[in-house]
């Protein structure tokens, strides 16, 4: 597979990023930093959602292998397609949060025509999708499915990553923001588990599930996102979300590879807010392997005013570039 930079030729830079070379000894089973307790998935999901096809159904065309991620929405599976005998991923609907919201079935397909239609490297390709009514069948999306752990496994095995590894990543996945932004999507759900890497230096965003573009009515009066990640103004007033709340989840990821921890804690919005308006303390005063360049550009990202931000996610682009170059 080749990597984003020999592929992507619209940055101006596609030599001098050179490939996001992930070291294999962070692929190797090790322990964990915090273990946690082992759960029978399957098990777990038939208890969880007892109206799931179970691991061996035939979907249409997909045979459902195993689980290997839920979500407050869907149930990710590792699926084969019979007759291409190729594997994907295959996103789920829950059929109990269906039967509750039966508009989410729709959802589901705006989010599959949103994504299908950004053709990128670094973003999880759609191929496939079938919506379906309460009790009329199940509703799914299908997508390439990418061998390798997301940032949060990364960060949970590893903890704190190194700082050039992050700032690759970052310049990955604003690339990967740049093309949906093409597209007038904002993402709204940057964070660790969104970001997939591969061995084979290749990070891929996934998720536009809770993007919105102009051109798709919804109700946006209720907060999406993900506390810890989430930019104010994306707390405060979530009609007035722009690509610029993006760059300040991507900051707050950076923060969190960088050093370990999250930029600012909160169980609610509100505590969350309140802690955003707090000062931050710069990344390289949390861990001394972070240099100033790398930390002053997060701190750009996290500024809590949008329009003190970087204004667009080449100025991310270059900002990581010339982290990496003066370290």
């Amino acid at each position: 597979m080749t990597a984003l930079a020999d592929l992507d030729l619209t940055t101006g830079f596609a030599t001098a990023l050179g490939e996001l070379v992930l070291p294999a000894e962070l692929f190797r089973a090790s322990e964990h930093r915090n273990p946690r307790p082992t759960v029978d998935l399957p098990a777990s999901l038939a208890a969880l959602e007892p109206d799931l096809p179970p691991d061996g159904h035939v979907l249409d065309k997909y045979l459902l292998e195993r689980p290997i991620g839920v979500g407050g929405f869907a149930i990710v599976y590792r699926a084969r397609h019979q007759l291409l005998d190729a594997v994907f991923a295959l996103k789920l609907l829950r059929p109990s949060v269906l039967r509750r919201r039966p508009e989410l079935a729709q959802a589901l397909g705006d989010e599959a025509r949103m994504a299908a239609r950004i053709h990128h490297p670094n973003v999880v390709r759609v191929v496939d999708v079938t919506v379906n009514g309460p009790g009329a069948g199940y509703s799914y999306i299908v997508m390439e499915y990418v061998a390798g752990p997301d940032l949060s496994a990364m960060l949970h095995h590893k903890g704190a990553l190194p700082p050039r590894m992050v700032l690759k990543i970052v310049m990955h996945v604003a690339m990967a923001l740049a093309a949906g932004l093409d597209q007038q999507l904002v993402h709204r759900d940057i964070k660790p588990s969104n970001i997939l890497l591969t061995p084979e230096g290749v990070t891929k965003l996934v998720d536009f599930g809770l993007a919105r573009s102009p051109a798709i009515s919804g109700d946006l009066r209720h907060v999406v996102g993900t506390l810890g990640y989430m930019s104010p103004e994306h707390i405060e007033q979530p009609r007035a979300v722009d690509h610029r709340s993006d760059i300040f989840s991507l900051g707050a990821t950076a923060y969190h590879a960088m050093t370990g921890q999250l930029p600012t804690r909160g169980a609610t919005l509100a505590e969350s807010l309140a802690a955003l308006r707090r000062p931050i303390a710069p990344p390289h005063r949390i861990a001394s392997r972070v240099g100033a360049p790398a930390s002053d550009l997060v701190m750009w990202m996290l500024e809590p005013d949008p329009a003190r931000r970087p204004q667009d996610h080449q100025a991310v682009i270059e900002a990581a570039r010339l982290a990496l170059v003066r370290r």
